[in-house]
């Protein structure tokens, strides 16, 4: 079973944003060197400190992670406005403020932690919307910082792996499957067809499933 994650969960209702820093590859997992921050008790000043200038905090997430101990996942967003300004961000500060891990995610209209934003597995599950659709990335504690399972942007992409998608426990066995309702777009997203496609965890990652769900 991957680390049991939630401590407690600490969700604003807010949606916010934020500027640099360097993207997994596709396997997710974190670089040793992600970027320092601030030593602040609360971590605040380091979140802050990194968001763009009109970014707000828009969820919080407070987990027990494997290295770093007890930490506060942060992420931020740009104010509701067209065009988008900024790009949303995750923060992850230790104990003492210390920036741990951060990542640059997309210009977001909405960035927050699902509900419920951590599943049996101890998986973190964020959801964010562009002008379209409702995407969704999904991290497990790692010795080293994070798996996204290739779920976080790349490449410049304002979406992920699983865009369109949301996350859901189908089974309600407290693990959390990702959903995914697209149109085909055949002969046009007009006149195309839904589909529906599920990802279940195998144990290792998402997989495509059978089912419907």
């Amino acid at each position: 079973m991957a680390f049991i994650a939630a401590v407690a969960i600490l969700i604003s209702n807010k949606w916010g944003s934020s500027p640099t820093g360097d993207q997994t590859g596709t396997n997710g997992s974190s670089s040793p060197g992600d970027q320092p921050g601030n030593n602040t008790p609360d971590g605040s000043d380091a979140v802050t400190g990194v968001m763009c200038s009109s970014c707000v905090v828009s969820g919080e997430i407070v987990l027990n992670h494997p290295s770093w101990g007890n930490v506060k996942m942060t992420l931020s967003q740009p104010p509701a406005m067209v065009p988008i300004k900024g790009d949303s961000q995750i923060v992850v500060t230790d104990a003492a403020g210390t920036v741990r891990w951060r990542r640059i995610v997309g210009a977001w209209q909405k960035f927050a932690p699902a509900n419920p934003p951590v599943d049996r597995l101890g998986h973190v599950f964020l959801e964010y919307s562009t002008t379209r659709y409702e995407g969704v990335i999904v991290l497990a504690l790692t010795a080293y910082g994070f798996n996204d399972f290739g779920s976080l942007p790349h490449n410049g992409s304002d979406t992920t792996l699983y865009y369109p998608g949301e996350a859901v426990d189908i089974d309600g066995d407290g693990v959390n499957e990702i959903r995914s309702i697209w149109n085909d777009c055949k002969p046009d997203c007009g006149g195309g067809t839904m589909n529906t496609t599920i990802f279940r965890w195998d144990g290792q990652g998402y997989v495509e499933s059978r089912d419907k769900g």
